[in-house]
């Protein structure tokens, strides 16, 4: 007797199951099973599972995934102190994005359409339906990803740095579901009669006993094991199929592409190991959503009770496990040689093909009765039979050929083959990048145990002459006899049509290790299992701070780690754990990278190692002093947030660079002149002190009255003197409006003439110029105002619908006549920034890459996110496109500018270019600079000569524009142009190729005083200035022929990339929170 349940979105198919009758009272009792046994194990994995991904999260997050190193830490100072200081925490943020999290993926698998699909019957006869939607939902949440990243909304690496609080709430979560479904089995069980507690003998043992009668046996027992086999929420909602389908495995690739993103934020690119990594484990999880119908039939959903086993294994064990490898290279980006790769890659593919394809042949003789073809040949198998506990027989067919006859689970040898091939991607002997594959090999062969005793017991003969036909478990080789059956020998081939086959397969999703952004204020869950934990602790290893810096002084460093910090207690705490890593690196001799967190440089990239000095939280503005107008600034603050920080207070620096993403750090280190700087000098000129960690760990003050050699040397040096951590910055007062003016000019030499006259005018505050040809130029000047006549509008040049600043120009001035002006009044913020959208103009040479994409104002206000400067940076290092745009700032005497353009023109023809007069600064520098006035040429000393001096007025002139395709004939043009500049007295900025030889370059810069400056501040283990800059050609070359630059310098495959990478990188959204953005009416 059969009756249908009908819900609002599947149909449950349940057949009455048999009666039977009530165990007798005393096989229930305490003592049967061993009940305190039992109790003892199923506590232990419950206790030490948790356990093991806190460990696992610490040796990634502070001891390089080095277990050895954490228990070094931990023999020193203690387990629990190491787990309640480094742990990850339970955060309302964490908390809150889990629940928001499983809260979509239990929407989507509520209500997005899908086949309907049933499952095996249960021990009880139920014949249970599923919505088969995960595809879908694997598709809508990535795209959903995809747009929120888009727009801004989401920080792509938003996984990897909350990493530390998700973990945390994804165990919190794990044990809420687990006592969830285990209350549920008591109170509201969905189908009774398939419940299976630990004292009973059997499953369908119906209870009508108290509570406490309900819970002889080991409650502990069942709250691991669990005691429902299909809870159900509702008519419909499954909540095992949902929970090993759905939050844990749609999570598997949105932690790995998240992994990526982070790994471009703070590297500024991908390694190919992880995109490599990303694609195989992405192929994995693919196949599981597009053959999810499969899955109802393994042991997971047929076999397995719900309980804390799979509840807090899908929700936390799966996606902190599986991802380690993702993780791993999030927090220490390696990729091993082009032909490791492909090796492990090619072995990966080959090890899914294997696990598709013996799954795939299953399932063809199951969907077709066995009338199929394996391998070319008639299916060959073996019928078996079985009776559920409703009396009905079933028959089932045992596959004998194809991969089924090579071995017994030749798709659990393709699962570990992907397993071990994934882990070996990530190239390091580190045995947390292992974890993954040792578990699935545990898991696999456990699985394969129990495969093969419930076959016996299922199938009973027709198992014992499977084995005998394929005596092999997993490959060719000794025979292995089946658990429960004997092997037997070989038979004669029997042919049967089928309809379901046994379970020999299995799925499984994969999880993440990140990076981790910690939030100190919060408690570590690990504080939660271990009362009492310290939250104060020695250091792990011996200090290393200098003699005067005692014990005493790490407690005091440490004692505010979990608290909140003043602005300057934190920067100090931060400046002293930089201090000491770097102190380490310099008494081991050992070279390192420090990572800042951004870049506008548009040099090639070099290769990291693994010793790295992270400085990338020095990103605040300390203090602003209306009184002494100053600001103290940390190097990572960038130009928007110092303009915010400081117009608040109605002041402004004096020197802004156009981009908002360049950093006040890089404004120090590197070089930076503005439209301003013809009267305030560089960006350094306008700072009163620096903070500087030199390369032995010291941490010293350097200004004009102190250190004054350092304060001027460090300038423009590329941070090789030291790690600048903050500076004290000169302030001017702000006013609501500059009042720009636009004169026509109509060639160069006009050009050139009136910027010299405008540069003497004491009312202008803003002075540059753009040379859109030989015959049209424009010289824009900016006086500060508070006044704005009513007929003139703001004009804004931030918004998506705003012209970009450049074309405007050209516009207006296209028709006037010769020194005709045209003049606007633009808000101070959408003056200083006029240039991002666009970068001056080399956003327009996007267009001309993609060629298919017009250039009109319909497109540029659709991609409007790409053309922001720090969308534009990602994009030109991603997609490797630097290595074919000609990118150059140029310093020369006025003099020599004219024939300087003009060579420019006729061996470049790049056009537009830009014009910016700058001040004189102190020498020897490695500022651009022209022949110092008080070191007169006839004298023979050199530009930069050691001889202190003050250098001529210059202007800079910017060349931004396409050069030749062929690599070797965009050297040559390159080299030309550095010839030519040093033919006029000229010199470029060092934050572009540079192609000099090194005998040549410190023939420019004064190499003397600048070594002489490396030995006094113990900075000769850094790189110097021609290390950072320098292109080395050959390995250039060498490279472009390698796999992954020759794809990447693929029309339009590189662009692509860019723009992907750009996307992920988190900033394509910043501009839309700009509050430096003139608000319109």
């Amino acid at each position: 007797m059969t009756r249908n349940a009908k819900g609002q979105s599947a149909t449950a198919t349940i057949t009455q199951p048999r009666k039977h009758h009530p165990v007798a009272d005393n096989a229930v009792s305490p003592r049967h099973g061993r009940s305190w046994l039992r109790s003892f194990l199923a506590a232990t994995p419950c206790f030490l599972a948790p356990l093991t991904s806190i460990c696992v999260f610490i040796a990634l997050s502070e001891y390089e995934g080095s277990f050895a190193l954490l228990a070094a830490a931990v023999k020193q100072e203690g387990f629990w102190t190491i787990c309640t200081r480094y742990g990850p925490e339970i955060t309302a943020k964490g908390v809150l994005a889990v629940v928001c999290w499983v809260g979509l993926q239990a929407v989507l698998f509520r209500y997005l359409p899908g086949a309907i699909q049933t499952g095996q019957y249960t021990p009880a006869g139920y014949l249970l339906s599923y919505r088969m939607n995960g595809l879908s939902a694997w598709i809508l949440t990535h795209v959903l990803y995809g747009l929120l990243s888009w727009y801004g909304l989401l920080d792509p690496g938003f996984i990897p740095r909350n990493w530390s609080s998700l973990i945390g709430a994804m165990n919190l979560a794990g044990f809420c579901i687990s006592a969830l479904s285990f209350v549920k089995a008591y109170v509201k069980p969905t189908h009774p009669e398939d419940r299976k507690f630990s004292g009973a003998l059997s499953r369908l043992y119906e209870i009508s006993a108290s509570w406490l009668t309900r819970t002889i046996g080991s409650s502990l027992y069942d709250f691991y094991m669990g005691i429902e086999l299909n809870p159900r929420l509702g008519d419909n909602f499954d909540l095992k199929l949902f929970s090993n389908g759905r939050p844990g495995m749609i999570a598997w690739t949105l932690i790995d592409i998240s992994n990526m993103a982070y790994q471009y934020q703070t590297q500024q690119r991908v390694e190919p190991s992880l995109i490599l990594l990303t694609i195989l484990q992405g192929l994995y999880v693919l196949d599981f959503f597009v053959n999810e119908s499969w899955y109802l039939r393994t042991i997971d959903i047929a076999h397995d009770h719900y309980g804390f086993y799979l509840a807090w294994g899908c929700f936390c064990f799966l996606p902190t496990t599986y991802t380690i490898q993702g993780q791993y290279l999030g927090l220490y980006p390696q990729s091993p040689s082009t032909t490791y790769l492909a090796v492990f890659f090619a072995t990966g593919l080959a090890g899914y093909a294997l696990f598709r394809s013996a799954n795939s042949q299953k399932d063809r003789v199951r969907r077709s009765n066995g009338r199929c073809l394996i391998w070319g040949q008639p299916a060959s198998y073996i019928a078996g039979s079985y009776t559920t506990s409703d009396g009905k027989q079933h028959t089932s067919l045992l596959l004998c050929s194809g991969w089924w006859g090579w071995s017994r689970h030749a798709n659990y040898v393709g699962d570990l083959v992907l397993s071990y091939s994934s882990c070996a991607l990530v190239g390091s002997s580190h045995a947390v990048v292992w974890i993954y594959a040792a578990w699935m090999t545990m898991l696999l062969v456990h699985r394969c145990m129990r495969d093969e005793k419930r076959c016996a017991d299922k199938y009973g003969a027709a198992w014992a002459e499977y084995c005998g036909r394929v005596p092999w478990r997993f490959v060719r080789g000794n025979p292995s006899p089946s658990i429960g059956a004997p092997a037997t020998g070989p038979t004669a081939p029997r042919r049967v049509t089928s309809r379901s086959a046994p379970s020999q397969h299995t799925r499984h999703p994969i999880n993440p290790a990140a990076n981790v952004l910690k939030l100190p204020a919060t408690p570590p869950l690990a504080a939660l299992f271990f009362a009492g934990a310290s939250e104060t602790s020695p250091p792990p290893f011996p200090l290393s701070h200098s003699e005067s810096s005692g014990s005493s002084e790490w407690l005091a460093h440490n004692q505010s780690r979990f608290t909140f910090c003043p602005p300057m207690d934190r920067h100090a705490q931060a400046v002293a754990d930089i201090a000491d890593a770097v102190r380490g690196f310099f008494k081991l001799g050992q070279a390192y990278r420090v990572f800042h967190g951004s870049s506008n440089s548009t040099r090639p990239r070099h290769g990291s190692g693994q010793n790295v000095v992270d400085i990338s939280m020095l990103a605040s503005v300390i203090s602003v002093d209306v009184k002494r107008q100053t600001c103290l600034v940390e190097p990572n603050v960038p130009m928007d947030r110092l303009v915010e920080a400081t117009m608040v207070h109605g002041l402004v620096p004096p020197v802004v660079m156009e981009f908002p993403g360049i950093t006040a750090g890089g404004g120090f280190s590197g070089t930076s002149g503005e439209s301003s700087s013809f009267r305030h000098g560089f960006f350094n000129e306008t700072i009163n002190w620096v903070e500087m960690v030199l390369g032995n760990g010291d941490v010293v003050r350097a200004s004009s009255q102190e250190r004054a050699d350092l304060f001027h040397g460090a300038a423009g040096a590329a941070g090789t003197l030291g790690i600048t951590t903050l500076m004290e910055l000169r302030l001017v007062e702000a006013k609501k409006f500059v009042k720009t003016t636009y004169r026509r000019v109509n060639s160069t030499a006009e050009a050139i003439s009136e910027i010299q006259d405008e540069i003497e005018n004491p009312h202008v505050d803003y002075v540059d110029g753009i040379l859109y040809s030989n015959d049209h130029g424009v010289i824009v000047t900016g006086e500060l105002t508070n006044v704005k006549p009513e007929e003139y509008p703001p004009r804004t040049f931030s918004h998506a619908s705003d012209p970009w600043f450049y074309l405007h120009v050209q516009e207006k001035t296209k028709c006037l006549p010769s020194f005709s002006t045209f003049t606007e009044y633009v808000p101070l913020g959408e003056y200083l920034f006029r240039y991002d959208r666009a970068g001056f103009w080399v956003g327009r040479q996007g267009y001309t890459y993609f060629k298919l994409v017009p250039f009109n104002k319909f497109f540029r206000w659709l991609l409007d996110d790409y053309s922001h400067t720090r969308t534009l940076y990602h994009a030109l290092h991603a997609s490797r496109i630097s290595s074919q745009f000609v990118v150059q700032d140029l310093g020369l005497p006025y003099d020599t500018a004219e024939p300087f353009i003009n060579w420019v023109d006729q061996e470049l023809g790049i056009w537009p270019l830009w014009l910016c007069p700058l001040k004189g600064c102190s020498t020897p520098t490695f500022h651009p600079v022209a022949e110092s006035k008080d070191s007169p040429e006839e004298n023979g000393e050199k530009q930069g000569s050691s001889t202190p001096g003050m250098s001529q007025p210059m202007l800079n002139i910017g060349v931004w524009g396409w050069g030749p395709e062929d690599h070797q004939e965009f050297v040559a043009k390159n080299r030309g142009l550095e010839d030519k500049l040093r033919e006029l007295g000229g010199r470029k900025w060092l934050y572009a190729h540079t192609y000099y030889p090194e005998e040549e370059f410190w023939s420019i810069y004064d190499h003397s005083w600048y070594q002489a400056l490396r030995k006094r501040y113990f900075a000769t283990t850094l790189p110097t200035v021609y290390d950072k800059v320098k292109v080395d050609i050959q390995a250039k070359w060498k490279n472009r022929e390698q796999w992954g630059s020759s794809w990447l310098s693929t029309w339009p495959i590189g662009g692509l990339y860019g723009m992907f990478l750009a996307a992920m990188s988190g900033d394509i959204g910043l501009h839309r929170q700009a509050k430096w953005r003139y608000k319109l009416e």
